[in-house]
């Protein structure tokens, strides 16, 4: 038996028709943003004049809409209350949306010492029973080093240096 090679194809790019059907097939699981189907339809090798025009065409059918959507997404991530402004424009920024001004509307520093105190409950002082413990010179190094990890925590998470600061004066580590 003999098995025949075959070459695999040059991938061509898409007719205008089939590249509409498919930016509408990229919007079916969830709202793209303008700069997201773009680089979709970019990966599928669509020029870019017929991006342009289906983009036209989406936008005028509001099934794009990046002011609508920037607020959506400002919302969920205020909602969630799990990262720091610093995080949230920089998703935001990846995803080609404005932030709106609603963000200064968010308090990081109240998120930041909830979402701490309750991940390292076990790193702080506050019951009268670990209060002997808090004391000690001998847990200077231990406690550095639970500092240490909040502030990567923290940090990791998109909190500004000030909030990171106030939360560390905040806490009382064992």
């Amino acid at each position: 038996m003999t098995y025949k090679m075959y070459k695999k194809k040059d991938k061509e790019s898409l007719t205008p028709m089939q590249a509409y059907s498919q930016a509408l097939r990229f919007l079916g699981p969830r709202f793209l943003s303008c700069q997201e189907l773009r680089q979709k339809l970019q990966r599928k090798q669509v020029e870019a004049s017929v991006i342009d025009d289906i983009e036209r065409k989406l936008i005028a059918l509001d099934y794009l809409n990046d002011e609508r959507l920037a607020e959506q997404v400002l919302r969920l991530y205020m909602t969630e209350a799990k990262y720091g402004v610093l995080y949230i424009r920089n998703k935001m920024r990846l995803r080609g949306l404005s932030v709106p001004q609603k963000i200064d509307e968010y308090d990081e520093l109240v998120i930041a010492l909830r979402i701490s105190s309750k991940k390292f409950k076990n790193f702080l002082c506050g019951n009268d029973d670990y209060e002997a413990l808090c004391e000690g010179e001998s847990n200077l190094v231990d406690a550095e080093g639970k500092r240490q990890k909040v502030i990567r925590f923290l940090k990791n998470r998109g909190f500004s240096p000030h909030t990171i600061a106030t939360v560390i004066e905040e806490l009382k580590f064992k």
